[in-house]
């Protein structure tokens, strides 16, 4: 199963960035992520629309989406997806104004939410690319989430 996080924009922070790289670094083991940055709302839609189908799961980050604690996390979005044969999990940290109401309407998505708490594009993005490592490590019985 492959893992992609796409952001919209390319982080600011070069020291963020160099926290995101060091995790993918970490995972590659165990797991393949990539990352995808959009400069506009066309270009992720259009990704969207290109890799909708059943074998595929996609996860738009919001604010009235599902939170999870780290364990739920784990195995209701990443052990789930990675046992049923999903091919590919994508999620998506949207435009600072938000999703457009046709996008969260949409029956191919499921929303997720970080927390109650807003962040800063880059910083959610980091969060996110930790929860997943930390998902990965759980799943492998690695000694980071202890």
């Amino acid at each position: 199963m492959k893992i992609i996080v796409s952001l919209f924009g390319e982080p600011k922070d070069k020291n963020l960035l160099e926290l995101v790289k060091e995790y993918e670094k970490r995972m590659s083991r165990y797991q393949e992520i990539e990352f995808k940055y959009f400069k506009d709302y066309l270009g992720l839609d259009n990704f969207i629309d290109k890799i909708k189908k059943s074998d595929q799961r996609i996860y738009l980050l919001a604010e009235k989406g599902v939170e999870y604690d780290t364990t739920a996390f784990t195995e209701k979005v990443y052990e789930k997806n990675l046992n049923s044969g999903i091919k590919e999990i994508l999620f998506c940290i949207g435009p600072a104004e938000g999703w457009g109401k046709n996008v969260l309407e949409e029956s191919t998505v499921s929303l997720l939410s970080l927390s109650k708490l807003t962040f800063q594009h880059d910083i959610a993005f980091l969060v996110l690319v930790e929860q997943i490592y930390r998902a990965v490590t759980i799943k492998n019985n690695l000694p980071y989430h202890k």
